[in-house]
């Protein structure tokens, strides 16, 4: 989210630049709309839409499926993580009730350091398993999002869309909000898809 918030502040940036020296760069948009065989460069402007993030959080099915699927994943990992645990104690408890020599006392402790090692990599594995299901579904809804704004943009006119936090903009014009659209779309994409 950092890297997306980033991104957006940058992008934010980069439009009040252009907003106040549009006068200077029209004609270096235009040159740069043919270099890279864009059809036209509005006179009056560009448009930019946005949506609700907190409406494609709570709205769009397989976002909220996704979030569901990474409780169920983190709560399984969290059942492993505790029998891990108890495995660790009762290993502890079983050395503990007995009378050992030194001998076998260095043993046990050499034992116990091997668990410990053994638990603790199990551990970071089953953490290192959920961030990347996480990342994974993530860039999936986010491609998702992608293809259906290319597809929705076609005949809209938008340069940017945006997606709105509150604590990156300031400001938003409702009139080009596209949240209902967008979420509309998707999940008929979504519904379409998992017939």
């Amino acid at each position: 989210m950092y890297i997306v918030n980033g991104i957006l502040l940058i992008a934010v940036g980069i439009l009040f630049y252009l907003h106040f020296s549009e006068k200077k760069s029209s004609g270096v948009l235009e040159a740069s709309a043919r270099q890279n065989n864009i059809k036209e460069v509005p006179a009056t402007g560009f448009k930019i839409g946005y949506f609700e993030w907190d409406s494609i959080q709570s709205n769009f099915k397989q976002f909220k499926e996704m979030q569901d699927e990474i409780l169920q994943k983190d709560d399984q990992n969290e059942k492993v993580k505790m029998q891990l645990r108890t495995k660790y104690q009762n290993a502890v408890n079983g050395y503990s009730q007995k009378q050992l020599s030194q001998v076998e006392s260095e043993a046990a402790a050499k034992d116990l350091k091997n668990l410990e090692i053994e638990i603790t990599n199990q551990m970071q594995s089953l953490d290192n398993e959920l961030q990347d299901f996480r990342m994974r579904k993530q860039n999936e809804i986010k491609t998702k999002i992608e293809d259906f704004l290319n597809e929705y943009n076609k005949d809209k006119g938008y340069a940017f869309i945006f997606a709105y936090e509150p604590a990156l903009i300031f400001y938003k014009d409702s009139a080009y909000n596209i949240t209902k659209d967008l979420v509309k779309g998707l999940n008929e994409k979504y519904s379409s898809k998992k017939k």
